[in-house]
């Protein structure tokens, strides 16, 4: 069994393309079970989620929170204008977030191309 794969095997798990979220998202590494390498190039974790998101010019979130699970933004393309807690900034590429346990946070796309970041989830949605 292979513990590689790449970003084009993995599957689109969400399109929305409503005016105000503007998201596509692939799921690379989904936490729902034993360590295995699932289809289309997907593995499963016990232990966290990865997902490859897009969000177009204009997108972004609403405030949310997760009472379960920490996050940690790895973005690859693109700025957004962040809230975590109190703290606002904007992040761009080589920026890493961490979000911890029942923290709101939020974010909106901001400049002229697209948003594209890592989110790594642990332990899983779900």
């Amino acid at each position: 069994m292979t513990w590689f794969g790449t970003v084009t095997e993995a599957p689109l798990v969400e399109e929305d393309s409503r005016a105000h979220s503007k998201a596509k998202a692939w799921m690379l590494i989904s936490g729902k079970g034993k360590p295995v390498q699932g289809k289309n190039g997907m593995f499963v974790s016990e232990k966290l989620d990865l997902t490859l998101l897009e969000y177009g010019i204009g997108g972004g979130t609403p405030h949310s929170q997760h009472p379960n699970n920490e996050q940690v933004f790895y973005v690859l393309e693109g700025s957004a204008l962040m809230k975590v807690g109190e703290e606002e900034r904007v992040i761009s590429p080589g920026s890493v977030v961490y979000i911890p346990v029942n923290v709101p946070h939020s974010y909106k796309v901001v400049g002229d191309r697209t948003f594209k970041y890592l989110q790594f989830n642990a332990p899983p949605e779900g």
